[in-house]
């Protein structure tokens, strides 16, 4: 009687492994991590991001930070009822700086928010990720990114 009872609970623990094993390995949160924000980001708009500046809707950034070479913006903004697009821009200038006489680069980047005419007030929170790599100066270790947002100026130090 008792092999009977053991034999259940082996059989009860070995089908709650092959569940959570199914569970686990068929989970998509990771796969969208890695296509989304690891390497499989769009690239900078390139251009004169002034011009596309004027036209940006209101948004937040909540925080920025760096995966490989993506920047990515965790983004707060009003809509619900239209999809919006985000933008990164830059104009490939540089601006030398100079901190007690270690010497780097300086580049703006603008956040462009394009709301789509969406009136809708809900809140929204999503992050977007764009590739920095090409703004990467051949002659310094890093890039010191001013970033342009509706709600403030954010700056970023980029090392490669």
């Amino acid at each position: 009687m008792s092999t009977i009872f053991e034999m259940k609970n082996y059989l009860q623990i070995f089908f709650l492994l092959i569940f959570a094993y199914t569970y686990v390995g068929c989970s998509t949160d990771g796969d969208s991590l890695e296509n989304g924000i690891l390497g499989e980001c769009p690239e900078l708009s390139i251009g004169n991001a002034e011009d596309h500046y004027q036209s940006n809707n209101p948004y937040g950034i909540d925080s920025i930070y760096m995966i490989g070479s993506c920047i990515n913006f965790e983004v707060t903004y009003s809509g619900g009822c239209e999809e919006h697009d985000f933008d990164l821009w830059w104009d490939k200038s540089y601006e030398n700086i100079l901190n007690n006489e270690i010497k780097s680069v300086k580049t703006v980047l603008y956040l462009v928010h394009n709301s789509n005419y969406d009136l809708c007030e809900a809140r929204i929170e999503e992050t977007h990720s764009f590739d920095v790599n090409s703004i990467r100066h051949t002659n310094f270790p890093e890039v010191v990114i001013e970033v342009f947002s509706t709600d403030s100026n954010y700056v970023y130090q980029y090392r490669y």
